[in-house]
């Protein structure tokens, strides 16, 4: 499929608010084009699926099934299946087969050329006079997660030697720290720095202890001499008595969402209060217990339980999470019969393991990007051999 196309796609699974509302979700604008690819692919029989792949996802629908038996919400949770086949058919098989014949540079140019342009266009916001600018997602903080490829090349860079990336990308990562103030696109640097850098190595130990001494320096003086959001954050950081206090309140009220959902999920261990239910049911859930600590602000009940694990657990149950984790483990190790690309699997290995991360303090695994990323790691199955990776770059 050519590059443009993949390009479309791909930069269409950022756009959360242009969507029209149905009785069973929001119809999302990325979802016509995945589908006209779908049919696409499937008129010239380009669309093939993994066979064990499949069986194992059936079997995560068939324990939703179950799970819906004792739903809060049945119909809910029934339209939350049927996206979640969604999902799976069009954001996830799509992308896997759609780059099928990418080699990795390519694949890796198409993140390349997809994050500048979102950060380009936040800049151009940014100078409109947008506060926090987040394009076509809903908040900053899904633009970032959805960018993870982009910034883990970026700061990686050094590191994987590659041609791609390059010092313009790092200065755009900064950039967008400035412009979104998102502490989600802090922590995606910290920890891409710690997965990429960190090794029993006097470099990599160097590298760590020079990043470490410069975002201290840098955070007084930003605060010193800044008074937005994110100087708030660095001042909070550093006058606080417990760092670990300071960095659970600037998550806001993630926090509580996880404490109830994981009481929630303690209760209904076995068969979960219904798959997408859970803002509904934690509206009446344990009313008398105070999980926002007196601050009205914090209030978890009406939102999402914040970590993805949790919320599948409280929502479908014990098995339902179990068959998703097997069917996650799956996508990640049936590449390792793969003898080529190794370098470039153990990458994308590493970004979905980070996405993991963040979804932990952003909830929902209904993000087309999540399943696009997961649709990319699986597509080096099939990858062409590095014998022939040269020819494809042409």
């Amino acid at each position: 499929m050519p590059y443009f196309i993949v390009f479309i796609l791909l930069l269409s699974t950022g756009f959360d608010v242009l969507a029209v509302n149905t009785p069973v979700g929001a119809v999302r604008f990325s979802f016509l084009l995945f589908l006209l690819a779908a049919i696409w692919m499937f008129f010239f029989k380009e669309f093939k699926v993994s066979k064990v792949g499949l069986i194992i996802f059936l079997l995560i629908i068939f324990m939703m099934l179950i799970s819906t038996y004792f739903s809060f919400s049945p119909i809910r949770s029934l339209s939350y299946i049927v996206w979640f086949i969604i999902c799976y058919l069009f954001y996830f098989s799509v992308t896997k087969n759609a780059i099928r014949q990418f080699s990795p540079e390519s694949i890796i140019k198409v993140f390349r050329d997809l994050g500048r342009l979102l950060i380009l266009g936040c800049i151009f916001l940014k100078v409109l006079g947008v506060d926090r600018p987040s394009l076509f997602f809903y908040e900053p903080s899904y633009m970032v997660i959805a960018l993870l490829p982009y910034t883990y090349f970026t700061i990686l860079q050094f590191k994987l030697n590659n041609t791609v990336f390059k010092l313009i990308d790092v200065m755009l990562v900064g950039i967008l720290v400035l412009i979104t103030m998102s502490a989600n696109l802090l922590l995606s640097i910290l920890v891409v720095i710690l997965v990429g850098y960190l090794r029993p190595s006097f470099k990599s130990i160097f590298i760590l202890i020079c990043f470490s001494v410069l975002s201290y320096y840098f955070s007084i003086w930003y605060y010193t001499n800044n008074s937005d959001l994110l100087a708030f954050t660095f001042q909070k950081i550093h006058e606080s008595p417990d760092i670990i206090a300071s960095l659970l309140e600037r998550t806001g009220n993630r926090w509580p969402r996880t404490m109830i959902g994981i009481d929630v999920a303690k209760e209904y261990f076995n068969s979960g209060i219904g798959l997408g239910a859970f803002a509904d049911f934690s509206i009446y859930y344990n009313v008398y217990k105070d999980y926002a600590g007196g601050f009205v602000w914090n209030e978890p009940r009406g939102f999402p339980a914040s970590n993805v694990f949790i919320e599948l657990l409280a929502e479908g149950g014990i098995g339902v999470l179990v068959v998703f984790l097997i069917f996650i483990l799956y996508t990640f190790f049936s590449s390792l019969k793969v003898q080529d690309n190794k370098r470039y699997i153990s990458d994308w290995r590493k970004i979905i393991f980070i996405f993991f991360i963040l979804l932990m303090f952003e909830s929902s695994l209904l993000r087309p990007y999540f399943w696009a990323y997961l649709g990319v790691l699986a597509s080096f199955t099939a990858l062409p051999n590095c014998s022939n990776l040269k020819r494809l770059n042409k």
